[in-house]
């Protein structure tokens, strides 16, 4: 009775804890993402108002070549963006699911550590650990 509550529970907390990495490594690259559209944004319409500006004072037939590398880097920074935007809502659906899964873990692990804990056939050493394994894991994000 002891060794299958006490067991399946530490399988649980080590879940608890795979999960709970994943979802601050999926928070991570979400804050990274964010930061990169952020930055890409700012450079883009730096671009374009550069852009805006020599557009009145320039000579095309002469400097066509750089008009053009302008243009194309505008565009690809623009790209980028859409593909770093695309990548964000991934990985906060990816996110999403991670903390959905530790929720139900967090009652899971609640359920097993009172019929563990209810059993009075674990040492408090035990029951010690338990509670420090649990109280490392964030389930309040």
């Amino acid at each position: 009775m002891k060794t299958e509550n006490y067991n399946e529970l530490i399988e649980l907390i080590e879940l608890a804890e795979k999960v709970a990495d994943k979802t601050e490594f999926y928070k991570n690259k979400l804050f990274n993402a964010r930061l990169l559209i952020l930055v890409l944004t700012v450079v883009s319409f730096g671009n374009f108002f550069f852009l805006i500006l020599i557009a009145n004072d320039y000579n095309f037939k002469t400097d066509n070549i750089k008009f053009t590398i302008l243009i194309l880097s505008l565009i690809a920074s623009l790209f980028y963006i859409f593909s770093i935007v695309r990548q964000t809502f991934r990985f906060k659906k990816y996110y999403y699911h991670e903390r959905k899964t530790l929720s139900r873990l967090l009652e899971m692990t609640n359920e097993f550590k009172m019929l563990a804990f209810d059993s009075s056939v674990l040492s408090v050493i035990e029951k010690a650990m338990v509670e420090m394994r649990l109280s490392r894991i964030n389930f309040n994000e």
